[in-house]
């Protein structure tokens, strides 16, 4: 029986679907791959995208394929996931081991603009200021659904200070009113991963859910937060197996919904191995 209530737990165990762990991939001994222009492809058409949704951001698109080939040992990750592919064999452990590592790449910064040499940490400017990586806020939320699927608390917002300036005094466009909500759930996420107040996290679920646009990398994460909220709820309460109806019918309606992702039902390779991911902290 599905527990009802997570408990913290390591990304890497969240990578073990079905309770298989996948193959240990090594560094490639060569320095370029032998299959760019298919690595290029399978990142352009199976990933980048769902990459970009997740965290709504650009950074994929245009600095990731980059920082893809630039680091031997996950170009080489990419090319066992290729291999597993087309010889038919079991990849779902890979697939989703490769997705969290595609994810991860908005964390690494070249170092100094030098092919292969990396730094994790603050963005590197030269000399007029500019930044490598161009887009620390797809960092920021990694960092904020990492927190939330593996069931830990941060110790402040990552996005508390990020809010939009207004453009101008004129009406806001449709496009800064998309944005402005945008920034408003992801806003309502990370209050979310660093708050233990369960009256402010009913507030924050209230005004995440007005913010779901039907994005489905939203509707995804808020269903997570729904069933963390719900379970640590039941659990402080020592009720894991009773509680309220409302509450037993949202918990099982964002379990499902998840699981139907999880399933198939995502529209991409991303969101469907992120959801697998934050099912597999349930049954840990």
């Amino acid at each position: 029986m599905t527990k009802t209530v997570a408990t913290q737990t390591h990304i890497d165990d969240l990578c073990w679907i079905d309770d298989q762990a996948g193959t240990p991939v090594s560094a490639s001994s060569h320095h370029e791959s032998q299959n760019g222009g298919a690595i290029h492809k399978i990142y352009n058409l199976s990933f980048v995208a769902g990459l970009d949704k997740l965290l709504e951001t650009s950074w994929f698109s245009d600095d990731g394929y980059m920082t893809l080939t630039s680091d031997r040992s996950l170009l080489t990750q990419f090319e066992h996931y290729v291999a597993a592919v087309a010889s038919s064999s079991s990849f779902t452990n890979q697939e989703t081991r490769l997705v969290w590592a595609l994810l991860c790449m908005c964390r690494r910064r070249l170092h100094g603009g030098v092919v292969s040499e990396f730094t994790v940490g603050p963005p590197i400017t030269n000399e007029k200021g500019d930044t490598f990586d161009g887009d620390e806020i797809a960092e920021k939320r990694l960092n904020i659904v990492e927190a939330l699927i593996t069931g830990h608390q941060l110790a402040s917002n990552p996005l508390a200070t990020t809010a939009e300036a207004p453009l101008n005094s004129s009406p806001p466009t449709l496009t800064h009113q998309l944005k402005t909500r945008e920034q408003d759930f992801w806003l309502q996420v990370g209050e979310f991963v660093s708050t233990s107040d369960s009256a402010k996290l009913e507030r924050i679920l209230s005004k995440a859910r007005k913010r779901l646009d039907n994005f489905e990398n939203r509707d995804v994460i808020y269903s997570i937060m729904l069933m963390r909220h719900i379970g640590e709820k039941w659990h402080n309460k020592h009720i894991q197996d009773a509680g309220d109806d409302l509450d037993k019918k949202d918990w099982l309606a964002a379990k499902g919904f998840l699981e139907s992702e999880a399933g198939g039902q995502a529209m991409n390779i991303v969101i469907r191995r992120f959801c697998s991911m934050a099912l597999r902290a349930w049954s840990l």
